[in-house]
């Protein structure tokens, strides 16, 4: 990516405001120079290099960088963690010029937001009437059960492709309107709701509301994520279409119910990447081969893994989502392997090393540990890091991670010790991320010796595009 400073492209914009006007020739009265301003798309183009506060940075300079910068690049992606800032945002939006709202492309409120006041109410339901370019919607908490337009209003956005929505009910899924160009719908079942037996949200069939919800997008939908714990079909339940499109397919937290008995590569065809419940019970895998042959990346337990690898899938990203025990062999997995995420427990961690130390990985590019520790267990997080630095292959990976997922927190200086241990073993690794209990911390490295640490924003992004998006974001076409 070019680095571009905010001061550097201020400088840039002066100069070109100051160019003198091409000559009129010899006859042409003599005229003071005027200034010829730089159009907003451009500045607007060199602007997708900038980092965020190079940009706030940049808004500030003057009125005129202000008025561009804030509604067309700082408004582009926009990231609200709590219930203040949502409010703060709303007032600023409104505040502003009308096409302000227009140049908004997604939108994320992932705050557990308390009962809303009408008058807060109203204040969101307008600011989201103003985006009418959004592609993106992640609503994860049902805030908007005490106001239905918040969920109405979405019928307004035409070119919407990505809905991600918290529900406490059925009703909330009638709600969603007909979204033609909808790519991506992902449904979470709040925590706190409580489903009745009767409840119309454990009816998978044409008419409830989740597969109404599903089938108005059949043609258009690539990725699908059903988060519903509680989620159990009727047993008289059925759907017999196909969704011919879908590439990424979660059904992580779904009880599967009647998906059990489905035949997965008839009903989605074309699916690359799934996510499989943790069911110790389920067998949907054994009747499966074929839909699991074509994945190439997969979340599951360690029996749907090796379903998969015995039925002959390339996969590129393998997560395991039960921990790793000295009974499982690594070795099976196909040399096409890309991307390596392994839970483990403290007491199998050296036997793990041991066991890694002994596979060869052609094609590893990323790895990512997760070791989960006692409840307030010792540790020597440094030293455990640097084990894992010492495994013969993670010198050719281009991204590590190390979580130590663990009960208690512990200050930065312990994560920044674990990533000395891990880039002293590993110099050309370009990122190192490491995480104690709930803080992460990660290090670019641009030649060895020459490390920065990007900003928390960045590194949640970073992280996120090496462990997952850069092996399923080919898939889809949400652009």
């Amino acid at each position: 990516m070019i680095q571009w400073s905010a001061r550097f492209l201020h400088h840039l914009v002066g100069r070109y405001q100051h160019a003198p006007l091409p000559s009129q020739g010899a006859s042409a009265p003599s005229m003071p120079p005027q200034p010829a301003r730089m159009p907003p798309e451009i500045l607007t183009l060199i602007g997708y290099y900038l980092d965020q506060s190079s940009l706030l940075r940049l808004a500030l300079v003057c009125q005129r960088l202000r008025d561009i910068v804030i509604p067309r690049l700082l408004f582009r992606h926009v990231l609200l963690v709590n219930h203040g800032a949502i409010i703060s945002f709303c007032h600023m939006l409104l505040a502003l010029d009308p096409t302000a709202g227009t140049f908004v492309r997604s939108l994320d409120c992932v705050h557990r937001a308390p009962k809303l006041s009408p008058a807060n109410a109203w204040l969101i339901v307008q600011t989201l009437r103003r985006m009418t370019n959004i592609l993106r919607v992640n609503i994860p908490i049902p805030f908007y059960e005490y106001y239905p337009d918040l969920l109405i209003v979405l019928s307004s956005f035409p070119k919407l492709r990505h809905l991600s929505l918290g529900i406490n009910e059925a009703q909330n899924l009638s709600m969603i309107p007909r979204l033609p160009e909808l790519r991506a719908l992902h449904v979470t079942l709040d925590s706190f709701a409580k489903i009745s037996a009767s409840s119309p949200l454990r009816d998978m069939s044409h008419h409830s509301p989740l597969g109404s919800v599903l089938l108005h997008s059949r043609n258009t939908l690539e990725d699908i994520k059903l988060d519903l714990a509680a989620f159990m079909p009727a047993a008289g339940s059925t759907l017999t279409f196909t969704w011919p499109s879908v590439r990424l397919l979660d059904f992580g937290s779904l009880a599967l119910g009647r998906w059990e008995h489905l035949d997965l590569s008839v009903t989605f065809p074309a699916v690359r990447h799934f996510v499989a419940p943790l069911k110790n019970r389920a067998t949907w895998h054994t009747r499966n081969p074929t839909f699991l042959a074509g994945l190439t990346s997969l979340e599951g337990d360690w029996k749907v893994l090796r379903a998969a690898v015995a039925a002959g899938a390339l996969l590129q990203r393998v997560v395991g989502r039960w921990q790793w025990t000295p009974e499982v062999d690594l070795g099976v997995f196909p040399s096409t392997l890309g991307c390596l995420a392994l839970r483990v427990a403290a007491e199998d961690f050296e036997a793990l090393i041991h066991h890694v130390n002994q596979t060869p990985f052609a094609s590893l590019k990323v790895f990512a540990l997760t070791i989960v520790l006692d409840r307030n267990a010792e540790c020597d997080y440094t030293s455990m890091a640097e084990k894992v630095g010492a495994v013969w292959w993670c010198a050719d990976l281009e991204f590590i991670s190390v979580n130590f997922k663990a009960q208690r927190t512990v200050d930065k200086s312990a994560r920044v010790q674990c990533w000395h241990g891990l880039a002293e073993r590993l110099p050309w690794v370009r990122f190192i991320s490491v995480r104690i209990a709930a803080e992460t911390s990660v290090w670019e490295t641009s030649v060895p010796g020459k490390s920065k640490e990007p900003l928390p924003s960045d590194a949640v992004a970073i992280a996120d595009f090496y462990c997952l998006r850069r092996w399923t974001e080919p898939f889809i076409t949400l652009h």
